[in-house]
């Protein structure tokens, strides 16, 4: 009978072992409303073992957000183990009964899935009736007697930011939210944008979008709205700060007991309205200002060992094809397009034109750059594609060889290699374009085109004599001018624009970086500086040096500080490209004409 019994003990046990899920769901501890959005999680405990984490069929429910993915600890039999925590924001348009959609993932090389689970969702109308049974006494809106309102103002109010690592390699994309939490009616304006100097900036979610969720905080549940997320792409090694973002508020609060669900208004700008002055009797508005704490974020340089030559600076994980248009029908300098497609996850923003290398005879052009990207997705996810124009002067069959593209890859920490096939070009020859006067016979025609080209021959013979003739005397003055010794030649302006010229007509997310570079290389030739010496407060004493007066310099300020924004941040991306160069323009000539 003993034995009997412990059989039946170790079977319970296999069996309760055996339905263990690896992967813990996580919902809501609070009624969900109709129509609000709510949050749900996965955890794994395993968080190194997960070899890739598949999405949940969220076919009754409508997802906003996510999957957010956080690092954290769980403890072990006798340590902490890093897990992983898959977050998605939800919206359930109807009441009703749902069931938890499971998620599957792979860890130590099994297909794991999540526990099974229903959840309630309720009306307003009910949620409403919930609410209302609440102590109205406990309503944080209602200021108490004698209490301290900027004490209840700091418990009940804050702004957070969070990152989803503080180390990385350069290129390696950083996440940042920023989120305003309170459980108090107030009226927020942000009066500081926060700095990533050093970042190349892509926005994910921004104050437009009117994200909202519920988040538990020391047992309170708080309205938490994402003010603004975004992925930080380092441009190179060292140690940056995200600086604080700060916000002013105006909160309101009741002098007698009344329930009501607090609502907060956030905006960029002067929200206008009531001074903190104005106090009713039955209420009292306080003023408060708030900010994030500023963030290291610590950016390793990436390996040297093993590095392809091929490797321009892309982080990710990508995959590349070309093709050639017009493939049947090309001609004789005619244009054609070579597109050469980068998709994946990582650094598009960042990510410089592959080198094709061109048969001896085709004349390449610089590529026009077109994005196709998915910003709710960490790292950016999408395609880039390259369009090389290029002309053939000659008929003929022409390959042009695989093209090279290399990345490192963050997660594996190693470089990889990989090519598109080599691209088959036939160039018909061009078609003859006969000169016609009049309406004579096949013989007339001919005998004008033999007149044209003869003429035509005789007038560049002409212009020829004159040239060299020209050309001679020149260097002949040149051969016997003294040499003048201390005189530097000056460039014009142009030369230092040709680029960022080409960039700004077809609105090239590379012109800032370019005509920052174009503006730098005309000063430090123009006003000999170098170095550690080119900076804008150095500058502008060597202009003050060359009498240039000061309108000139605070001009020339503020179009390097433009340049600058244009390249570390996405503030470019609202700005007419042209009108920027034409100022640059304008400005270099003039400095030129002093010079």
């Amino acid at each position: 009978m003993r034995q009997l019994f412990s059989l039946v003990i170790l079977f319970l046990v296999c069996k309760i072992g055996a339905t263990q899920n690896l992967i813990r769901t996580i919902l809501p501890d609070r009624p969900i409303v109709a129509g609000e959005s709510f949050r749900i999680q996965y955890v794994i405990a395993d968080g190194k073992g997960v070899e890739s984490f598949i999405k949940p069929d969220f076919r009754s429910l409508r997802l906003i957000a996510g999957p957010d993915v956080y690092l954290g600890e769980v403890s072990a039999a006798s340590h902490f183990q890093q897990s992983k925590n898959y977050v998605f924001t939800l919206v359930a348009d109807r009441p009703g009964q749902y069931s938890l959609p499971q998620a599957r993932a792979i860890i130590n090389g099994k297909i794991e899935t999540s526990g099974d689970g229903v959840f309630k969702v309720i009306s307003k109308e009910e949620a409403a009736k919930l609410l209302a049974k609440e102590n109205a006494f406990n309503s944080d809106y209602y200021l108490r007697p004698g209490e301290d309102p900027y004490q209840k103002i700091k418990e009940n109010l804050f702004l957070r930011l969070s990152v989803d690592k503080k180390k990385c390699f350069t290129g390696e994309p950083v996440t940042a939210t920023f989120k305003l939490y309170s459980r108090l009616e107030s009226r927020s304006e942000i009066i500081k944008n926060p700095g990533f100097y050093g970042f190349t900036v892509y926005d994910m979610i921004n104050l437009a979008d009117n994200l909202v969720t519920t988040e538990r905080v020391n047992g309170k549940d708080f309205d938490v709205h994402t003010i603004r997320k975004v992925q930080l792409f380092p441009l190179q090694a060292g140690i940056y700060s995200i600086d604080p973002m700060e916000l002013r508020n105006r909160v309101e609060f009741s002098k007698t007991m009344v329930y009501r669900k607090t609502e907060q208004q956030i905006a960029e700008g002067m929200l206008g309205g009531e001074s903190s002055n104005d106090q009713g009797s039955d209420r009292r508005i306080v003023e408060y200002e708030t900010h994030t704490e500023p963030v290291t974020i610590v950016v390793n340089e990436l390996p040297i060992s093993n590095k392809p030559n091929s490797f321009s600076g892309a982080v990710g994980s990508f995959s590349i094809k070309a093709s050639i248009s017009k493939t049947d029908e090309l001609s004789a300098n005619e244009e054609g397009f070579l597109d050469v497609e980068v998709s994946g996850n990582g650094n598009f923003l960042q990510m410089n034109p592959p080198t094709v290398k061109w048969p001896e005879k085709i004349e390449s052009f610089e590529p026009v750059i077109s994005d196709r990207l998915d910003r709710s997705v960490t790292p950016v996810k999408g395609r880039r594609i390259f369009r090389f124009p290029f002309i053939s002067p000659d008929a003929g069959n022409f390959v042009i060889p695989a093209i090279e593209f290399s990345y490192f890859n963050p997660d594996t920490g190693r470089y990889k290699t990989i090519n598109t096939a080599n691209q088959n070009l036939i160039v018909k020859a061009a078609r003859p374009k006969d000169i016609f006067i009049g309406k004579g016979d096949d013989r007339g025609a001919i005998r004008s085109n033999y007149w044209l080209l003869a003429l035509l021959s005789v007038l560049a013979v002409t212009a020829s004599f004159f040239f060299y003739r020209s050309y001679n005397k020149k260097k002949n003055l040149q051969a016997i001018a003294p040499e003048t010794e201390g005189v530097q030649k000056i460039e014009p302006a142009d030369t230092f624009l040709v680029n960022s010229k080409i960039q700004a007509e077809n609105n090239d997310p590379r012109f800032f970086s370019t005509l920052n570079q174009a503006l730098w290389d005309f000063m430090g030739k123009h006003f000999n500086i170098s170095g550690s010496e080119m900076n804008k407060e150095n500058l502008a004493r060597q202009m003050e040096k060359k009498g240039v007066d000061k309108q000139l310099i605070s001009e020339t300020r503020s179009l390097i500080e433009k340049c600058e924004a244009g390249k570390f941040t996405q503030a470019g991306e609202s700005v007419d490209k042209r009108e920027i160069f034409e100022n640059v323009s304008s400005l270099l000539h003039r400095l030129q004409s002093l010079l």
